[in-house]
């Protein structure tokens, strides 16, 4: 066996312990393998017990992984799992070491390569730079990895561990000049990691962004593009996006807001609002609006109340629905809480599923009062607009009688359709829709709601986000999909802002009536995912049942891997006639004492394939002698006519009993004849 340098498994085990704070096995293994580098006897360890310290390394990473997911996300299971890297490979480390193995054959790594016949399944992966750079990689996740101190601290035993391998160079002018660039790497290095982070930060927001357009449709807080004036079928996803626990049944549709605009161009809603602020944490929540409460008793003498939300979380920039009026959220383990003067609402860096309270009441929202922005009406859509208030005579009534004959005109004369007829040429989408077509969805009943009384003199707003009504399960609990986004107007009377849906009410029902009939399976699927995530990553909870359900089921199938199923696969594999085969070769003593050892002959394999493989892996390890003359006689005997001469016979059975006295001197006693506590 080649030993390494000295301290070559010391500092990366140093740099691990310092780095995760892990410093008694840190140490522990440190100290193991420096011994065991240097211990003069060896253990002889069989092909088969190699495969099973692999399966119980695999199958202790898997536990390690469902431990950490189960109170945690995902990535903690798989950084978890890289940070204990180093104890996780140790027993295959060691059994590498202690053995005098060159490395472990890819036939024992991989399950997949277990009945290969390839020569290649039997090559050997030295784990030694596998394990040092685990090591490296599980110190780069470590706490202290991210501090500066930190980076110098590594990077300083990072350079005695590559001394330790290389040789000394002679003379000050070569350790000058190797010191000077390797504090010029260095410098460049954690210039570089630097840069790498922050590029790493922003391609998470990017990515973050482009899957929540394809996966959560999330509105942006700044436009809101509307299929006013497309040609075709509006078809949403009927996907459960939220869960919502109210304190009392509902009697109608309750709307939750994500975003309002103030500004439309040519079938598109914008804000004016473009900046953010931070929302101050309040006692154990987040609360703004807090001047409006002061006079103001209780959420139920306010017409309003508390419900809660459950929803899964984008890592930034997720826009939280809730009801118009929210003044304060609580429940919710975000890192930062932002809000727009229109009322969109943001939470960043959380865990992936959240289920937070919303408190709201009618006159405590904050929203920014009108602007003049807020009675502006494009020029293409006045004159239908100035006909119609004519029509309806809403320019000299108040506001509520004005919102009052805005919502029976919609009733009255327009009808909900999920086809986009378009546009005549000439006429603006909304006024085609006032006009001719009169049937649309959400979108257009929205827009056209909000113009119509900016025409009569009335402050309005563009809202979306998604409409509350479908029952889930028990009372006071409802789902709300994808399919249930929804658009409506708001308007300004008394001081405060107002919801105001002219959208006929049976369009959730004319939606629901075009889902597949396995949506019923769909929708079982979700709320059980919904409970096992909830489960989990609620604080204070303890490890669920199901893991360790699925640890017992686990620990049954490898005990039936490395009991029961090698027992019934060496029998099945006797009963093909393996044994039989080699009894009259003259290669059947060699036969008996390899497969005692732990090397019986595999399914299909010839006596050329098992010897030369035989020899190929244990030649250095476990003194296997020379086959090749072996083999050449052999293969006269049984494929030249004839066969072999008395004199090719005689030597034949000479080279035999020579390689049985090679094989019995050279080797110690065999794994079979060691009892289980040598090994």
């Amino acid at each position: 066996m080649n030993r390494e340098p000295p301290l070559v498994f010391v500092l990366p085990l140093l740099l691990w312990s310092w780095q995760t704070g892990a410093w008694l096995p840190g140490m522990a293994l440190a100290v193991w393998f420096e011994w065991s580098q240097r211990a003069t006897w060896r253990w002889q360890i069989a092909d088969k017990t190699l495969e099973r310290l692999v399966d119980l390394t695999s199958l202790a990473l898997v536990v390690l992984v469902l431990f950490e997911y189960s109170r945690a996300p995902l990535s903690a299971g798989i950084f978890s799992a890289l940070r204990w890297s180093p104890v996780l490979l140790a027993p295959l480390l060691s059994a590498q070491v202690l053995s005098a193995r060159d490395g472990i054959s890819y036939r024992a790594l991989f399950l997949s390569q277990r009945r290969s016949r390839s020569p290649e399944a039997d090559q050997l992966l030295d784990l030694k730079p596998v394990y040092l750079v685990s090591a490296l990689l599980a110190a780069g996740v470590g706490a202290q990895a991210q501090t500066p101190y930190g980076y110098l601290g590594g990077l300083l035993l990072l350079c005695l561990w590559v001394c330790a391998w290389q040789p000394r160079p002679a003379g000050r002018r070569q350790w000058a000049l190797g010191l000077a660039l390797l504090v010029l790497t260095g410098a460049l290095a954690f210039v570089g990691q630097l840069a790498l982070s922050q590029a790493q930060q922003r391609i998470e927001d990017l990515a973050v962004t482009w899957m929540s357009g394809l996966l959560w449709s999330d509105r942006d807080p700044y436009q809101a593009r509307t299929a006013l004036g497309d040609i075709g079928e509006l078809k949403l996803s009927d996907r459960v996006l939220y869960r919502v626990t109210t304190e009392t049944p509902l009697t109608q549709a309750l709307l939750l807001r994500t975003a309002a605009y103030d500004r439309y161009v040519n079938t598109t809603w914008f804000s004016n609002e473009r900046e953010f602020v931070a929302v101050p944490r309040v006692g154990d929540g987040w609360q703004w609006a807090s001047g409006a409460l002061s006079s103001v008793p209780s959420a139920a003498s306010r017409g309003g109340g508390s419900l809660r939300i459950g929803s899964y979380l984008q890592r930034r920039g997720h826009l939280l629905p809730m009801p118009i009026g929210t003044w304060r959220l609580s429940d919710l383990p975000v890192e930062s809480l932002e809000r727009q003067l229109l009322g969109a609402v943001k939470a960043s860096d959380g865990p992936p599923l959240i289920r937070y309270r919303a408190d709201y009441s009618e006159g405590a929202g904050d929203d920014r009062p009108p602007q003049e922005s807020d009675l502006r009406v494009p020029k293409p859509e006045q004159s239908v607009l100035q006909a119609l208030v004519g029509e309806l005579g809403l320019s000299d009534q108040n506001t509520a009688t004005a919102i009052r004959r805005v919502r029976e005109y919609f009733a009255t004369h327009f009808r909900y359709s999920l086809q986009l007829p378009g546009s005549t040429p000439g006429q603006s989408a909304v006024e085609h829709f006032l006009t001719e077509s009169q049937r649309g969805h959400c979108e257009f009943f929205a827009s056209a709601t909000v113009l119509l009384l900016r025409q009569a003199g009335v402050p309005a707003r563009y809202a979306v986000g998604y409409s509350v009504q479908e029952p889930d399960g028990s009372p006071g609990k409802y789902r709300v999909r994808r399919s249930h986004a929804h658009a409506w107007a708001l308007y300004w009377d008394a001081g405060r802002w107002h919801n105001l849906d002219t959208t006929p009410a049976l369009w959730a029902e004319l939606e629901a009536d075009d889902r597949p009939f396995w949506q019923p399976v769909a929708d079982l699927w979700s709320r059980l995912w919904y409970q096992f995530n909830l489960s989990r990553l609620e604080p204070g909870q303890s490890t669920p049942p199901w893991l360790w359900g699925v640890l017992a089921l686990l620990f049954a199938l490898l005990a039936y891997r490395l009991r029961l199923g090698e027992r019934w696969r060496a029998g099945r594999e006797r009963r093909k006639g393996e044994g039989a085969a080699s009894l009259d070769s003259p290669l059947a003593p060699i036969s008996e004492v390899l497969t005692r050892a732990g090397w019986p002959r595999r399914p299909g394999e010839t006596d050329r394939q098992w010897l030369l493989r035989c020899q190929r892996t244990g030649r250095r390890a476990h003194g296997v002698p020379d086959v090749d003359v072996l083999l050449a006689l052999n293969d006269r005997a049984r494929f030249r006519p004839g066969g072999l001469n008395r004199e090719e016979t005689a030597c034949l059975q000479t080279e035999v009993e020579q390689w049985l006295r090679t094989w019995k001197s050279g080797r110690p006693e065999s794994d079979s004849e060691r009892s289980p506590s040598a090994l």
